[in-house]
Formats: C-alpha cells, sequence, structure tokens
C-alpha cells in the first residue's frame, strides 16, 4: 500500500509541475480552467511567469518528497524530518479542500464558472485523496 501511496501521489506532482511548466513556458491549453474567476468570468488573479516556475519547483520538490519514501533508509533524511514533511503537504492539501470560502475548496460560494465546476469535480477531490495518501505516508515512517 505504501508503494501504491507513493507512486500515486508522486505521479500527479510530477504531472503538476509539468503543466506548470508548459504554462511558465508560454503554453496556454487549459490555464483558464485552472484559473479561479469571479461570476462575471474575469480571473481572480493573473499570475506571473516566476510564480508559476515557483509552483512547478514546489510541485518537483512535493514528487521528490513522497518518492523517498521508497528509497533505501528514506533516501538519507531523518525519519522524524520526513514525518514532519508529510504531516505538513497534508495540512497544506487539508486546507486546500477546504478552500478559501470564496473561490477555492469545499466552502467557495462562487459555483457557476469553469474552474468551479472543475474544482468541485476533480480538483478538492483529488487533493482530498493526496491529503490522506500523505497522513499514511506520515504514519508509516518509522521513528
Amino acid at each position: 500500500m505504501l508503494a501504491f501511496i507513493t507512486t500515486f501521489n508522486s505521479l500527479i506532482f510530477l504531472a503538476l509541475a509539468g503543466l506548470h511548466a508548459y504554462w511558465a513556458t508560454g503554453g496556454t491549453r487549459g490555464l483558464t480552467a485552472a484559473l479561479p474567476a469571479h461570476s462575471t468570468g474575469a480571473v481572480v488573479f493573473q499570475p506571473g511567469r516566476g510564480m508559476v516556475w515557483a509552483v512547478a519547483v514546489v510541485l518537483l520538490v512535493l514528487a521528490l518528497l513522497s518518492t523517498a519514501h521508497l528509497l533505501p533508509a528514506s533516501a538519507g533524511l531523518p525519519a522524524s524530518w520526513l514525518r514532519a514533511t508529510d504531516w505538513a503537504v497534508a495540512a497544506g492539501l487539508g486546507l486546500r479542500v477546504l478552500g478559501d470560502f470564496r473561490f477555492v475548496g469545499l466552502n467557495k460560494q462562487v459555483r457557476d464558472t469553469t474552474f468551479a465546476h472543475l474544482d468541485t469535480r476533480y480538483y478538492t477531490p483529488l487533493c482530498l485523496v493526496m491529503a490522506l495518501g500523505f497522513v499514511g505516508l506520515a504514519l508509516a515512517v518509522r521513528l
């Protein structure tokens, strides 16, 4: 089960990192569906390339963190550090599931945009599954 959770989380984070790298290099496909919008259709914010690259790097690091669980002796990382980061990632994803009480997550108020529909159907459930996966990884770390 540990291998499945690790592989699942790693592949999702790698795919998302690749998608963000695509956007950062000027790609536009799927971008409007990934940005929260007001009911009028205007996006809430327009991230710059630097911000998109930063998100891509963070997602890549999260993929590597998840993968570390499969490596011998967790790639030399102290077990307590690995467990703490697992809990931190789980908490971050859990907060993403709850949302900002306006545009994102379970508690969003704006529900009639393309992003909102995709968030309800795919983005938030995926974050929940991955958060639970990181809880499982944290519990599996032997101190």
